[in-house]
């Protein structure tokens, strides 16, 4: 049976990657930080902050069993005070380039057959991977830099987002060079596809995969044009500036009158 090594160094959507993969192969999750109840050290910070424990929820899954997850203790660290030392991007930046060659440095070890490594954190793991004959996939969450670059030159609050200059353009040429080492690139949408085949990316190893929904939960709500009804809007997502939430706010400006 094959073996895959799923690698991201947050959760995200990777968790359910490796719940779909694991009735099949054989499947490991690497991340930075995973929550282990029977942890002593985690057991020990939650005896102390008892709040801790939704934060440390979000990162645990019971699709898995957690013997499949390797993590590690720098990356467990940054995890928890990284945010205290650097802005969000640079953070990020940080923080994906330890699990990158944390994995990097034990793919002989685990020896998979398989790598799927999560954007801007797979670039040594792709190297040392591609100089052993593995097969790897990349696991693109964004567009191509390029196209992102050109957001940042029309709209001034992508530039808060995204990193300064420097940051943003070690990240593009890590991003790039991911790209070519990727045997197959997994994207979330058809733009997000031609983002990558306008700039040069054989269009044969780019797949769509879109992100979906439980349809048990979750239905399609018929309206009517009923013009008397009161219009309400809904924000879903982390209060960031990069989730949109501004603009949620200059419209709520614009049009008092909404709920």
């Amino acid at each position: 049976m094959q073996q895959i090594n799923v690698s991201n160094p947050s959760k995200m959507h990777s968790h359910q990657t490796v719940a779909a993969l694991q009735a099949r192969y054989t499947v490991f999750f690497a991340t930075s930080f995973w929550y282990h109840p029977q942890n002593i050290f985690l057991k020990f910070c939650l005896g102390i902050l008892p709040s801790l424990k939704n934060h440390f929820f979000k990162r645990s899954s019971t699709l898995f069993p957690n013997s499949i997850v390797h993590s590690n203790f720098i990356g467990s660290i940054l995890f928890f005070f990284g945010r205290f030392l650097w802005p969000t991007e640079k953070r990020n930046f940080v923080e994906d380039r330890w699990h990158d060659y944390w994995v990097s440095t034990r793919l002989n070890q685990w020896n998979p057959d398989i790598v799927i490594g999560y954007e801007k954190s797979c670039l040594y793991t792709f190297q040392k991977a591609k100089a052993a004959n593995k097969i790897t996939i990349l696991d693109l969450a964004q567009v191509h830099p390029h196209f992102i670059q050109s957001l940042r030159n029309n709209f001034s609050f992508f530039n808060a987002i995204t990193g300064n200059e420097k940051l943003f353009d070690t990240v593009s040429k890590k991003k790039k060079a991911e790209y070519e080492l990727a045997d197959h690139i997994l994207v979330l949408s058809s733009f997000a596809r031609q983002t990558l085949i306008d700039n040069g990316i054989d269009e044969n190893k780019i797949s769509i995969v879109n992100l979906g929904f439980d349809t048990s939960r979750f239905q399609q709500k018929k309206y009517t044009n009923d013009v008397s009804r009161k219009l309400k809007l809904v924000f879903v997502g982390t209060l960031t500036q990069r989730k949109g939430v501004h603009l949620f706010k200059e419209v709520k400006q614009r049009f008092p009158s909404l709920d």
